[in-house]
């Protein structure tokens, strides 16, 4: 089913499991993360992937989005033909898309318009949850150190008012 938005008038956020997540064979994390679209996830809800590369692509493409020349950024999942595509509409819009990527199709199953600050908001909670278990379990690495540098950038240059309160801020804000 494809469900496409106009307005602004939907809601996307990256989703981390952080029961889920453990280490497997060598560096490997693997958990469940997704991206919910209007209550809806993609790939799914529950997606077991690598969420350390998923949330670093979501926050590099994030970093580039908020730059002046950017228009469209896209996020692969690893398991499976599946991508996201964010893509900047206007100041306080961006367009959020799940995409089937078979080869030679790019199916959009689904995709909505949205105010990218749930999406920055929930980003970064994502990254902070998977470098405090990382940094629990003594699984840090140069790619988890690459994360919360770009964690670090990230945050920079999100205004604090284009933020929405949320439980979630509020815990990080607390822990700075």
């Amino acid at each position: 089913m494809t469900t496409v938005r106009g307005p602004v008038v939907g809601t996307a956020s990256l989703v981390l499991d952080p029961s889920s997540v453990e280490r497997t064979h060598g560096d490997h994390i693997d958990g469940r993360i997704w991206i919910d679209i209007d209550g809806e996830g993609f790939p799914d809800v529950g997606w077991w992937d690598f969420p350390l590369p998923v949330i670093s692509a979501c926050v590099d493409a994030i970093l580039v989005l908020l730059g002046p020349k950017a228009k469209s950024e896209r996020i692969w999942f690893y398991d499976g033909p599946r991508a996201a595509r964010f893509e900047v509409e206007g100041p306080t819009a961006w367009r959020v898309s799940g995409l089937d990527t078979q080869p030679k199709t790019h199916r959009v199953r689904l995709a909505a318009t949205v105010d990218p600050s749930r999406l920055v908001a929930s980003t970064i909670a994502a990254g902070d949850t998977l470098l405090r278990i990382c940094r629990e379990q003594g699984w840090e690495s140069d790619k988890s150190k690459n994360l919360a540098n770009g964690l670090a950038s990230l945050r920079t240059p999100v205004p604090e008012d284009w933020l929405p309160p949320s439980p979630a801020l509020k815990r990080l804000e607390d822990n700075r």
